[in-house]
């Protein structure tokens, strides 16, 4: 289900007019930045150093499994790493809960979004922009991220796969 939901997602990005990085940084440097972020804001969820997936494979991407420490919701996330050593896109997964129910996950997807270059009003402005798909199964959020120079958007299908949320971006 995991792979069908990478392939989804992934081809939902590439037909999006101007999908493009959700952040500059790679893997270790996003973890880095994360942490430092969460020891920032005094958090005790912290990601552990990413390594290179076995498990997931894509096609013109690195993927790098990030266990979520600090937290006794079992769960982690994926780093979807292109060629050019960016970070394309965020794939939280839940191994037991809802994503979009979970606060201990929705304080990851807070430090992520932080640690993406979301301002406290930018984040404010993520969590009030949900607008379901017109079948009812899925919802997007997204705001624009001033400092990163593009649209940051989540997605995640409530009746699908509800324990996987995606973090990609636009250009626009």
């Amino acid at each position: 289900m995991l792979a069908a939901l990478f392939f989804v997602a992934g081809a939902g990005v590439c037909l999006a007019n101007h999908a493009v990085r959700v952040s500059d940084l790679n893997a270790a440097a996003f973890v880095v930045r994360y942490n430092d972020t969460a020891l920032r804001e005094d958090s005790v969820v912290r990601l552990a150093a990413p390594l290179l997936s076995n498990n997931v494979k894509l096609k013109n991407y690195r993927v790098y499994e990030v266990d979520i420490l600090g937290t006794e919701e079992k769960a982690r996330l994926f780093l979807n790493v292109n060629e050019a050593g960016a970070l394309s896109s965020i794939v939280m997964k839940s191994e037991k809960a809802s994503v979009s129910r979970s606060l201990a996950l929705r304080r990851v997807l807070t430090l992520a979004l932080e640690s993406l270059g979301l301002t406290d009003a930018e984040r404010a402005d993520f969590f009030s922009s949900e607008e379901k798909s017109p079948d009812g199964d899925g919802a997007l959020r997204h705001v624009w991220c001033k400092a990163a120079g593009r649209k940051i958007i989540a997605f995640y299908d409530v009746v699908h796969a509800p324990d996987i949320l995606v973090l990609y971006a636009w250009d626009e």
